[in-house]
């Protein structure tokens, strides 16, 4: 059976990640591991090592009972939901290493913007790295009947990205098929600012030229895919 990863999110009140990835793994019939993290710094809260351990299996308890009544809430019991409480600081690193040992269909996490100049957010880390899919929601309301859209590279022959073009139009097939939503393939062609600004290339024709040339590339994926 295939699995979700879902991050709860203890600061999200209306917990949309945990009630989109518990309805998708219903649609999907998928089983789901939700993982709720938790960390705080401990050497200066105590003295002796013993009663750091002992803070620290407090705080990690208390984040299980907050779990399991979060999943009671929801009520999905025709989904086999897994809870995990872990104690890290660093989500990003022990995501990836979780989807290394085990297959996901995907990892769904609530979006949150924190990156700054000198920190990269745990939702670039995962978008860069992670092994399995990454679907990042927000509060939204979402519309079913929207279409999923796969953005292909369809300028490189690569073998590297020509294989990650499958692997994106794999999986956009399979969330349409099992939601119901028609499959859109989109591709931008790349023009050159400097060059257009310095008249050395007519940007419509080379834009003609490219769409006449990834034609039969384009037919092709979409015979194949529907």
């Amino acid at each position: 059976m295939s699995k979700l990863l879902i991050i709860v999110d203890k600061m999200d009140k209306t917990q949309v990640a945990l009630s989109r990835g518990l309805e998708l793994a219903k649609t999907m019939g998928a089983s789901v591991e939700a993982v709720c993290f938790t960390h705080e710094y401990l050497k200066t809260a105590a003295d002796k090592s013993a009663s750091q351990t002992k803070l620290k299996n407090h705080l990690i308890k208390a984040s299980t009972v907050w779990l399991v009544s979060q999943l009671k809430e929801l009520d999905y019991q025709c989904v086999k939901i897994t809870p995990k409480v872990v104690w890290s600081k660093q989500l990003h690193q022990w995501i990836n290493k979780r989807c290394q040992q085990q297959s996901f269909l995907a990892v769904i996490k609530t979006s949150h913007r924190s990156d700054t100049f000198y920190h990269t957010s745990t939702d670039w880390h995962l978008l860069r790295e992670c092994p399995a899919p990454v679907l990042l929601v927000a509060a939204k309301k979402w519309n079913k009947s929207q279409p999923i859209l796969a953005a292909l590279d369809l300028s490189s022959r690569k073998k590297s990205k020509q294989k990650l073009n499958q692997l994106i139009l794999q999986t956009a097939a399979e969330y349409a098929s099992k939601l119901g939503s028609e499959l859109h393939i989109v591709h931008s062609i790349y023009i050159s600012t400097v060059l257009q600004d310095l008249d050395l290339i007519d940007r419509n024709a080379l834009s003609k030229q490219r769409k006449v040339e990834l034609k039969p590339t384009i037919e092709k994926l979409c015979a194949t895919y529907g």
